[in-house]
């Protein structure tokens, strides 16, 4: 009797630590210095890229920008990717990073169409 409660007690805790470990945060999830301040994650150009835009503007941001539109690429982390691709919806702890490029044209061959040049920047933190 003593065994077959040895099995189960076994059996119950490798089922609880796969649990447990399911219900961690993703590696690839948002990471926080000081427990506040979001860190960009350095790789997120290896991350599915979601879209481009071109001289996009958004609320708030008021007037007209000075100079030539900028591109915005948006990617999203892998893992949330493909909670998404699975459930239609985005999970909790979903990491977004929406970089700014700026437009370049006038270069041969291109001589009027627009293409992405020098990183400006991600719209998060260091």
């Amino acid at each position: 009797m003593t065994t077959a409660a040895g099995v189960l007690g076994l059996l119950f805790g490798g089922v609880f630590a796969v649990a447990v470990a399911g219900q961690s945060a993703p590696a690839d999830g948002p990471r926080y210095m000081n427990g506040t301040d979001l860190v960009r994650p350095l790789d997120y150009r290896e991350w599915p890229f979601l879209g481009s835009g071109l001289g996009l503007t958004y609320e708030g941001e008021g007037g007209t920008p000075a100079g030539p539109p900028a591109f915005t690429n948006t990617f999203v982390n892998p893992s949330a990717y493909c909670a998404f691709m699975q459930t239609g919806r985005w999970p909790d702890g979903t990491v977004l990073v929406l970089e700014f490029r700026r437009s370049q044209t006038g270069t041969p061959p291109n001589t009027t169409g627009r293409f992405q040049g020098e990183l400006v920047g991600p719209l998060c933190g260091p």
